[in-house]
């Protein structure tokens, strides 16, 4: 995140020194500020784009790279109807003949966002257009797709008219995918009955497997699929992390220890989960039970405000989500510590935004909690 803020000094430097930059240099920017969920620098960079008429001259050989930026912007930072209007827009601007590359982008961010009908129905619009056949990779978007969005019948059907009706063999990410979206919709039986039958399946497979059994609480399925993640990536902390909260989320914390204690005597360590924010143009990082910030009381204020707010209104605290061996009192208070929420009611704090305004966009390096995305 750091790196954001010496970009746009050196954005800011190359203007003042009289030079304009071009395509090349706002790609890298959008890539940059995408994956570090500074939307403001990014709408900022499409304001210059914009402004210098970069995006007029449709032959130009970034003009596709760029509006594929552009799509990843917006979507990373979760407005997935922006990157549509994008997508959208530009391809009425080139005459409705874009690269494959460009849908594969658009494909990709509405399965980030779970979107698998919006997914699939672009998908048909490609197929039915018939100016190119769509290749592995963007069967892998599709099948993504159809993963997030809980429709592990739509990726069999996918993965059979990928041989069926194109003649591509799915390889072994395809048949993950399909592993995916079978375990994320709670077939966990099928899901392993389906890797039995691929014949290259490989560590991404039975992690993928692995983050199910913690999703639904399959202990026993958890422990097969962790044991086949050590003996083929035994440097890969996650799979650690994932067997160990799956034991936490049975109460074995005995066995959870274990699993950490193992962990750390292969000298790997857990990387810890941290959110951040960006307020006028400053990064604002949080981890989990976070007191440094100077603001720290007035955040744990408004994360109690926000929390009866939301309990007021229906929301239910999934305790679950605390693997931790805390009192039953103690749950709630261990939820209000999570880095997401801290830089939520942060952001409240400092935007001065009310419960019916706009978003308020917040970065995580790992996956989001449960009880955090719920609320």
């Amino acid at each position: 995140t750091e790196d954001t803020i010496k970009s746009e000094q050196v954005l800011k430097n190359m203007i003042n020194a009289g030079f304009t930059p071009d395509l090349v240099i706002y790609n890298t920017l959008l890539s940059l500020y995408a994956n570090t969920g500074n939307i403001q620098a990014g709408k900022h960079i499409h304001y210059l784009i914009q402004k210098q008429q970069l995006l007029t001259y449709t032959n130009c050989k970034d003009f596709d790279f760029t509006v594929s930026c552009l799509i990843k912007l917006y979507a990373s930072c979760g407005d997935i109807r922006t990157a549509r209007q994008v997508f959208d827009n530009s391809l009425q601007l080139k005459g409705f003949m874009f690269d494959i590359s460009v849908y594969n982008t658009m494909i990709s961010c509405y399965a980030w966002h779970g979107c698998g009908y919006e997914a699939l129905e672009l998908f048909q619009t490609l197929c039915t257009k018939g100016e190119f056949l769509p290749d592995k990779i963007i069967f892998i978007s599709i099948l993504n797709a159809c993963s997030h969005a809980l429709l592990p019948d739509k990726a069999l059907e996918c993965i059979k008219m990928m041989h069926d009706q194109f003649g591509i063999i799915p390889d072994v990410m395809h048949h993950t995918c399909v592993t995916d979206a079978l375990g994320r919709a709670g077939r966990l039986a099928e899901a392993e009955a389906y890797i039995q039958t691929m014949t290259d399946r490989n560590e991404i497979t039975w992690m993928s497997f692995l983050g199910a059994c913690r999703l639904h609480g399959d202990l026993e399925r958890g422990k097969k699929a962790a044991e086949q993640i050590f003996l083929l990536w035994p440097e890969k902390t996650s799979s650690y992390v994932l067997l160990g909260n799956l034991y936490a989320s049975k109460g074995l914390f005995l066995e959870r220890d274990s699993i950490r204690k193992a962990m750390e005597g292969s000298g790997l360590k857990k990387i810890p989960g941290m959110s951040w924010i960006y307020i006028d143009g400053r990064v604002h990082k949080f981890v989990v039970a976070d007191e440094t910030h100077p603001d720290s009381v007035r955040i744990n204020e408004k994360i109690k405000e926000l929390y009866e707010c939301i309990k007021l209104a229906g929301f239910k605290p999934i305790t679950s989500f605390v693997l931790k061996n805390v009192k039953e009192d103690m749950l709630e208070k261990e939820l209000c510590g999570h880095s997401e929420k801290l830089a939520i009611a942060f952001g409240f704090l400092k935007t001065g935004m009310d419960l019916k305004s706009e978003e308020i966009v917040v970065y995580k390096n790992l996956r989001v909690c449960g009880d955090c995305h719920e609320a």
